[in-house]
């Protein structure tokens, strides 16, 4: 079922609308999250090569300084400088045609997305992605 997002009450009746204006229109899938968070983990692992027992990564609560991308998709970290300044931040995820938007973190709250995805298009990106992070 595809969800339109709604914003909640508080973030309607604040100055949120008008710091944040980045959502994007549809709610995000339990199995895009899903996929998401599946990605989040073997960049992990791949930029911790061995180094430390945790590494951020711009899923995580980082600035927009963490970045990371190739041929297949990018990600970039929450940019708390729009975000003060009142300026929209385009997406924190795109992979094709996909663009994906959260608030602080893919782990804080409101995941949206310009798109909605099926369950089989979602594991589509998913095995893309993680084929283009063995590569």
């Amino acid at each position: 079922m595809v969800e339109i997002y709604e914003p909640t009450l508080s973030q309607m009746t604040s100055y949120w609308e008008e710091l944040n204006p980045s959502w994007q229109k549809f709610k995000a899938s339990k199995h895009l999250t899903n996929a998401l968070v599946k990605i989040d983990a073997v960049l992990s692992d791949i930029l911790l090569d061995g180094e430390k027992d945790y590494i951020k990564t711009p899923f995580d609560w980082v600035g927009s300084y963490c970045k990371y991308k190739n041929d297949v998709f990018e990600v970039r970290g929450f940019d708390w400088g729009a975000f003060i300044n009142g300026k929209k931040q385009p997406y924190n995820f795109k992979w094709d045609y996909l663009k994906v938007h959260w608030y602080k973190s893919l782990y804080y709250g409101d995941v949206t997305t310009n798109v909605p995805m099926s369950f089989f298009e979602s594991n589509r990106m998913l095995k893309e992605c993680l084929d283009s992070l063995k590569s």
